[in-house]
């Protein structure tokens, strides 16, 4: 009845009279109470009663109405405890256990009566699948006895074993346990669930025919099916009290256990007579990122996530804090607040906690650049909670705001086409205006241009007034000669926070909206938060790379497009820099080609990715104005990573924070063991072919020392390869006569792939797989 066909369930079509099936010492059929005829046998043990029982089963889907441990007359029990030895009709069967059909019962109309009929869920389009089917099955164990009766009632008021009736019916066990399977292995979308439904082409072509060809049970399933599987997931994984503000205080706890710090505070009663709670969390990573990212900040709320602990009726509001992870190069989410108020209220309170000093139980967040959008409850939270914060506005919203305020100008001119027209020059115009205030570098030309907007639209009182009122009394948030010192890392907009939730929204929530506030919980703390340090973990190991803004990509191909005969001409090592370094500082040019302007770029030893290699040098910082006022890699480090083969890293300062010692890494030496004397010579005298050789020849053995001894000579091998890089200087010096440029550039090119080639053998790369910075 039931084959497996691309592994799907297909269910064959069958007529009444095929489903007839005699079970194994039939007795008569008898009439029961019910006065319903129903087949008896009597079956030799539990397991043959179980194999029939599966075998109805995979004709029919039948439901339990009473298991074989449920007591039969509760009442009677009950008034039986404690007084055993009592007379009575002795006990006939051990257990009795009743299924009835799938479609027995009726329906009931479950809605709340206050809910309109508009925004109740609509009913089945056939009707309901319940049909008052009484059709059902006994099973009975005599006590005393291996033997097990069985009643079997087939009696059916609707169609069996048709491609009608598994239409009219509801999802049947089986598909309800595919599902269910298959969404544990991760298939928690209709879209990826939806490839394991597709049918080939010959079995399309059969259950198209009229020959009873089978037909997958799969059919069946459609997308609420999947849904509410889901559903049914995430409220057994997430919910832990019926309650809504006892499960978030069972969460707080269980948080709490793991290391979070967590702020709950169920009632916040204000001034104005709000009441809300406040639920927020930061996982032990995520305070981590709040130490090591605090040059700016990034704040927003987003709707349709959840609704409220307190219930359906009330709706909760997700806020986060993004900030930029320098090891991914994309934002991050690094703390997590939830509301049902939109006021400034809940959101002082949860940034009161943030800044406050670990010792008095906050996070000590130093955050004191905010980037947010236009709203004003967002800004009077963080003025109220951490004085003196500087605050900047998304460019992306104020444009739009402005634009939206710019449909309200309108004018005064005869003809329609005209006036359309007119009106689309006169708005387009006053936010290109409104733009160019924007742009001022200086106050002085802001407040020029101001004056000369405001004589220009003063036949417009309406369009004035509103500039003045809500766009000049914050002009230091949106004014870029007010914003150079605030920005960072290039973050003009709030798009770290938008690309966030919209991330979550299509990843993780999907067409989920109004589940409980325990389930945005689990999906945070549970998904959400393991995936984003997987991929920081991946990049940290080299099995990714970090994104690049716009600007970093401008500043790579900038680098890029140095001929590699003129870099010897603008980068050099700065061999006069700090004597205690293990890997030289470079010096780049000015790429207006100024010889007496040059910039140091900073080189910084960080963990190698592999146990064997313990530091690895790569280029950290530049000393040029644009890498100051940004923070972004510049084309000078670009530069430099060419140069000296290096990768760019603008997290080095966080990777050499928890860089430990070379010796420290190493475990201590057993006891009576003889430090060896070093294997390599000292960096003054220390030869580069002499290096290349020693490392080649340096003993092969498991001795701590002889693996420091091993990094030693691989760590000072490639910084001695470095002097390559000064032939083309000492050619230079060489007069015409002596050598061509056409030479000079030969041989330089030549050396600096012979340098390329022994930096990636040392560094035990592949030479097609050498990074490109």
């Amino acid at each position: 009845m039931f084959a497996s066909n691309n592994q799907q369930f297909v269910f064959q079509c069958y007529t009444p009279t095929d489903l007839e099936v005699s079970p194994p010492a039939e007795r008569p059929a008898k009439r029961t109470k019910r006065d319903r005829p129903a087949h008896c046998s009597i079956l030799a043990s539990e397991e043959a009663a179980n194999e029939w029982l599966a075998e109805r089963c995979s004709e029919h889907d039948w439901k339990i109405k009473k298991s074989r441990h449920e007591v039969a007359n509760k009442a009677r029990a009950k008034r039986n405890v404690g007084s055993s030895g009592r007379g009575g009709r002795p006990k006939v069967w051990q257990y009795t256990e009743f299924w009835e059909c799938q479609r027995g019962g009726a329906y009931e109309d479950r809605h709340k009566p206050d809910i309109p009929s508009d925004k109740r869920r609509p009913n089945r389009s056939h009707g309901s699948a319940l049909v008052h089917c009484e059709a059902r099955l006994v099973i009975r164990r005599p006590v005393g006895q291996d033997v097990v009766h069985v009643e079997y009632d087939d009696d059916h008021n609707h169609e069996v074993g048709t491609a009608a009736a598994m239409a009219e019916s509801m999802l049947s066990k089986r598909n309800t346990r595919y599902i269910a399977e298959n969404i544990e292995l991760g298939l928690d979308c209709y879209s990826a669930f939806k490839k394991l439904l597709r049918l080939d082409e010959e079995m399309l072509d059969a259950i198209s025919g009229r020959d009873n060809a089978p037909i997958p049970e799969t059919l069946a399933i459609e997308y609420m099916d999947v849904y509410n599987a889901c559903r049914r997931k995430f409220t057994t994984a997430a919910v832990r009290s019926r309650d809504g503000m006892e499960s978030l205080r069972i969460w707080a706890e269980e948080l709490r256990a793991k290391g979070y710090s967590v702020l709950f505070q169920d009632v916040s009663v204000r001034a104005d007579g709000e009441e809300s709670y406040v639920f927020a969390f930061a996982s032990p990573w995520q305070k981590e990122l709040l130490r090591d990212y605090s040059a700016i900040s990034c704040l927003d709320s987003t709707h349709n996530t959840c609704f409220s602990a307190n219930g359906k009726e009330e709706k909760a509001f997700l806020y986060t804090l993004v900030v930029k992870n320098l090891v991914t190069g994309k934002g991050v989410p690094a703390a997590f607040m939830i509301s049902p108020g939109e006021s400034q209220w809940p959101v002082s309170d949860w940034l009161s906690w943030l800044v406050k000093p670990v010792a008095s139980g906050g996070l000590g967040y130093k955050g004191k650049r905010w980037m947010i959008d236009c709203s004003d409850a967002e800004a009077a939270a963080i003025r109220n909670a951490i004085p003196g914060a500087e605050i900047i506005v998304c460019m992306w919203h104020v444009y739009k705001a402005v634009a939206e305020q710019t449909k309200k100008l309108d004018v005064a001119t005869t003809g329609r086409r005209d006036k359309t027209a007119a009106n689309r020059a006169l708005r387009d115009g006053a936010v290109n205006d409104f733009r160019s205030l924007a742009l001022c570098d200086t106050s002085e030309k802001f407040h020029e241009l101001w004056a000369k907007h405001m004589d220009k639209y003063a036949e417009y009182p309406a369009w004035q007034k509103y500039l003045q009122t809500e766009w000049l009394p914050k002009h230091r948030q949106w004014v870029r000669a007010y914003r150079q010192g605030i920005v960072q890392y290039g973050i003009e907009t709030n798009n770290y926070v938008e690309s966030w939730h919209s991330h979550l929204k299509t990843f993780y929530l999907k067409l989920m909206r109004r589940q409980r506030v325990d389930i945005l919980l689990y999906i945070l703390s549970r998904q959400v938060l393991p995936d984003f340090r997987r991929e920081e973990a991946r990049i940290r190991l080299g099995f990714a790379r970090p994104a690049l803004c716009a600007r970093e990509r401008q500043s790579r191909d900038l680098a890029d497009e140095i001929p590699s005969i003129e870099l010897g001409d603008m980068v050099r090592l700065d061999v006069g820099g700090d004597e205690n370094a293990s890997v030289p500082d470079i010096l780049v040019m000015s790429f207006t080609r100024d010889p007496e302007v040059w910039y140091e770029v900073s080189v910084c030893e960080i963990p190698g990715r592999t146990t064997t290699e313990l530091l690895r040098p790569v280029i950290a910082k530049c000393s040029c104005p644009a890498y100051a006022q940004t923070l972004l890699s510049c084309k000078h480090m670009y530069l430099a990573a060419r140069f000296a083969l290096y990768s760019v890293e603008p997290a080095a300062h966080i990777y050499a924070a928890s860089a430990e010692p070379a010796a420290a890494q190493l475990p201590p030496p057993p006891p009576q063991f003889q430090q060896p004397q070093p294997l390599v010579q000292p960096l003054s005298t220390f030869d580069t072919s002499a290096s290349l050789a020693q490392f080649q020849l340096l003993p092969d053995t498991n001795m701590p020392a002889a693996d420091l001894a091993k990094d030693g000579a691989r760590t000072r091998a490639i910084t001695e390869l470095a002097k390559i890089a000064e032939l083309s200087e000492q050619l230079g010096v060489l007069s015409p006569a002596d050598f061509s440029k056409e030479d000079i550039g030969r041989i330089e090119a030549q050396a600096t792939s012979m340098r390329r080639d022994l930096t990636a053998l040392l560094q035990k790369r592949p030479l097609y797989a050498r990074q490109r910075s």
